[in-house]
């Protein structure tokens, strides 16, 4: 089991957002001049919302899952309850079945940590993360 306290920021949302989108749309298009001055207005604004209202998030990992704990209340998930692992530059997303999505920034896991939870989530779900 281990811990980890999440401040999220607004490079790395920003970042993941874009990252993202462009595996949903397309790097081209993701580069062109007004997608990115509409959505990074749009983002920055969500980012800001979501900064007020979740506040620091505090995950807790255990070998059947992990448990988040925010501003906004708590929620638990079980590994084999994630539909997918996905492993960006900067974060892992954890997608739930229910497609829920958890944003961890890997600066907040030590080596083992990130470690740890690649072999959790990659021996609980039977499944490889997504690279």
């Amino acid at each position: 089991m281990f811990k980890i306290i999440v401040r999220y920021r607004l490079s790395e949302y920003l970042c993941t957002l874009k990252e993202v989108s462009s595996f949903e749309l397309g790097k081209e298009f993701v580069e062109k001049w007004y997608f990115k001055a509409i959505t990074y207005f749009i983002w920055t604004a969500a980012f800001l919302y979501k900064s007020v209202r979740e506040g620091v998030c505090y995950f807790s990992f255990y070998d059947s899952g992990f448990e988040r704990r925010s501003n906004s209340g708590s929620s638990k998930l079980a590994w084999e309850s994630l539909r997918k692992v996905i492993i960006l530059d900067n974060c892992y997303l954890l997608v739930s079945e229910e497609e829920a999505i958890w944003p961890l920034p890997k600066r907040c896991f030590s080596k083992v940590q990130m470690m740890q939870l690649e072999t959790w989530t990659r021996d609980m779900r039977g499944k490889p993360p997504i690279f």
